[in-house]
């Protein structure tokens, strides 16, 4: 939040003393891209990932697949590029034997082996109880979003959340908010005693000052990440009143660059009518990876969304298990053999 963290990072750039390919400052006053003196590539890339509502489909079984595939495709593409960001959009744990007995923690076990820069906080993170909530954000080495989770007794953001996370990468800076929509209704009203969720106008108001915060730091590009969503599978655009129960477009007005959404379990990738994309996955591992290339000129500072599209299971469900899976399940077998 205002006194969120700084995710690791930067490798060179404008920000020092000397730029990548012995500039003292890289400069791009024809807008080509390249610098105007050692001629290299001025672009940032960023690849997003996101994944929405797994609810703790971690180990295969019959009826869904587990995460040792989709491990292995999310390590190779942080192989493949040291700018691949892996976000979550909330509804990570509930729903599996394996995560529940270990009230989520496997899960974010493995968020920690990815190497997860951020994740929302959905709803049914909320199914235990606050105080699990707050045990998996002290395990996690990322930090939990959630601007809007506020302490009825004192009337500001649980401690154990943060507003936003900032990168900084090759001299570009990335902020990343997060939210939880109004999901009231799908939690036990004895889970949430002790907190409230600001939503509505009071949700836009709090995204809208936090990313002045972080544009006054430094931030070239916004990425919004809420657990709420649109209620359809689809692709093209979007206007206000389709987004409206959950989004105010006013947000994508210079506030908000790109949007991972989660909760309504819905397929799309939609752009609204500021040009500001929104995707979902399905959930469930079923639907796949959220995904977005973006480019951002270290000089000028110019953004453009390369391309934004799902990943679909059967990208990566062919894949090679990754190990990460089997070691997790041994460091909790005792755990989870409690299911049998």
């Amino acid at each position: 939040g205002a006194d969120g963290p700084t995710a690791p990072g930067g490798i060179g750039g404008q920000s020092g003393t000397t730029a990548p390919g012995g500039c003292r400052q890289h400069t791009d006053a024809n807008n080509d891209e390249l610098c105007d003196v050692c001629r290299r590539s001025v672009i940032v890339t960023f690849d997003f990932y996101s994944i929405n509502d797994l609810h703790g489909k971690f180990a295969d079984a019959s009826g869904h697949i587990g995460v040792d595939e989709l491990s292995t495709y999310l390590l190779n593409a942080q192989y493949a590029d040291e700018n691949a960001v892996f976000l979550a959009a909330g509804d990570m744990w509930q729903g599996s034997p394996e995560s529940n007995l270990t009230y989520g923690n496997i899960i974010t076990d493995w968020m920690n082996e990815l190497d997860f820069t951020a994740a929302a906080v959905g709803n049914h993170d909320l199914d235990w109880g606050e105080n699990y909530l707050e045990a998996n954000t002290k395990m996690a080495d990322f930090p939990f979003l959630a601007i809007n989770i506020y302490d009825r007794d004192t009337n500001a953001r649980v401690s154990y959340c943060d507003a936003s996370v900032m990168l900084d990468r090759g001299g570009v800076q990335v902020g990343i908010i997060g939210a939880i929509g109004d999901c009231y209704s799908s939690i036990s009203a004895d889970k949430t005693t002790g907190i409230y969720f600001k939503v509505g106008s009071d949700l836009t108001a709090l995204v809208k000052a936090e990313s002045d915060r972080l544009r006054a730091a430094g931030a070239d590009f916004i990425v919004y990440v809420i657990h709420d969503g649109y209620g359809k599978s689809q692709s093209g655009s979007a206007n206000a009143s389709q987004l409206k129960s959950y989004y105010d477009l006013s947000l994508s007005d210079g506030y908000v660059d790109l949007v991972f959404e989660g909760h309504t379990h819905q397929g799309y990738v939609l752009q609204d009518t500021h040009g500001v994309y929104h995707l979902q996955n399905r959930g469930d591992n079923k639907g796949g990876i959220s995904h977005a290339d973006v480019a951002i000129n270290s000089v000028t500072l110019q953004a453009k969304v390369q391309e934004a599209k799902l990943v679909y299971t059967s990208v990566y469900q062919s894949l090679d298990d990754h190990p990460v899976v089997n070691n997790l399940l041994n460091k909790y077998r005792d755990i989870i053999s409690k299911a049998d």
